[in-house]
């Protein structure tokens, strides 16, 4: 109907390149994403997300756990990941790492995929199998790049998230053609832009060329980045 088709095609076996891929740019990021899904929270709750005590959470694609790490004491947190190293990091940190096939039946209060959708051939497989693991009355929070944003039409595939790894590149527009397509049940959508993302110089060079400078000269910017946008899908009961 709209025209969907791949720039990008990763292997059939693509699940491979994630369960063996090489984590140490990831590892660096740990506090930054920890701030960053902080900010995330207070930005749902005072949209009015609100989970009530010790209920069941799930995040999909949850990589170390920071979002989980998030909402650690308040709920209950599961996650699902497939490359083994983060697997034992999530169950350390005493959260169930689980495959979809693992999740609870009953349900979860509030289900989660944050930089996922645009890896997977099938977006709208994925958007719905998520659906069907959120109780009635919960919520299914999603994070995608924002490819709508002045910067990326300004630097076309100059810019740094155009990446084979990236099935699909997601407009506002977009992101509600698909979710309205797919989620056939009564919901309440709200978008916003992500909060700021912090970095390093490192980390913008990283995105110029791979340039790096010496540790003494690489410090934390005062300023973020906001590459993504953020969803929450309420599903009424």
């Amino acid at each position: 109907m709209c025209g969907y088709h791949f720039l990008n095609y990763l292997h059939p076996e693509d699940a491979l390149f994630y369960q063996t891929l090489d984590l140490s740019d990831f590892k660096e990021l740990t506090q930054q994403r920890r701030n960053y899904f902080t900010l995330v929270r207070k930005s749902l709750e005072s949209a009015g997300l609100t989970l009530q005590p010790k209920k069941h959470i799930l995040d999909i694609g949850c990589g170390n756990g920071e979002w989980l790490e998030t909402w650690h004491g308040d709920v209950i947190g599961h996650g699902i990941e497939i490359h083994p190293d983060y697997i034992v990091h999530l169950r350390k940190k005493g959260f169930a790492a689980l495959s979809l096939e693992e999740a609870m039946p009953e349900g979860y209060a509030m289900v989660s995929l944050f930089d996922v959708l645009e890896h997977v051939a099938e977006p709208s497989t994925l958007l719905e199998q998520a659906a069907t693991l959120v109780c009635p009355g919960g919520h299914l929070v999603l994070g995608v790049p924002d490819m709508g944003r002045w910067i990326v039409r300004m630097l076309a595939e100059r810019y740094y998230l155009y990446c084979p790894a990236h099935y699909s590149y997601f407009t506002r527009s977009a992101l509600l053609f698909l979710i309205k397509n797919t989620l056939h049940k009564k919901i309440k959508i709200n978008i916003f832009p992500s909060p700021p993302m912090g970095t390093s110089v490192n980390g913008v060079l990283k995105w110029l060329g791979g340039l790096k400078v010496a540790d003494n000269w690489n410090f934390q910017l005062p300023i973020g980045y906001r590459a993504s946008m953020i969803v929450w899908i309420y599903l009424e009961e």
